[in-house]
């Protein structure tokens, strides 16, 4: 029953945060860039993009396609984009089991956005 829920609130969840436009200004872009360039050297850097797992009890059926080998155990895969001030600017997904950061980035039409 617990996964069942998870899996209903994930599907209907998935399209309330694909992007905050208020979150990448001119303005904000620079000062993003600038505070990687500070700390880390990189130039032209505003943002991270990362995947994380979620997981969950074992599901009773179609348990290969929620299992990640990698991770060793069952879940959900979300992608986000991290801004230098720890804030999400973009989360998507709702990915089951092993979905890989570049897979979900290109499900995601994050080119079109941007």
């Amino acid at each position: 029953m617990f996964n069942n829920i998870l899996l209903h609130l994930g599907r209907q969840c998935e399209k309330l945060h694909p992007w905050d436009e208020g979150r990448f200004t001119t303005v904000k872009i620079e000062e993003y860039a600038q505070a990687v360039e500070a700390v880390a050297g990189a130039c032209g850097v505003c943002s991270f993009i990362d995947g994380t797992m979620q997981p969950f009890c074992c599901p009773g059926d179609n348990q290969q396609d929620y299992y990640s080998g990698h991770k060793k155990y069952h879940g959900f895969e979300f992608g986000c984009i991290m801004t230098p001030d720890g804030l999400m600017s973009s989360l998507h997904g709702l990915n089951i089991g092993p979905t890989g950061d570049w897979v979900m980035c290109n499900d995601s039409d994050l080119e079109l956005t941007l």
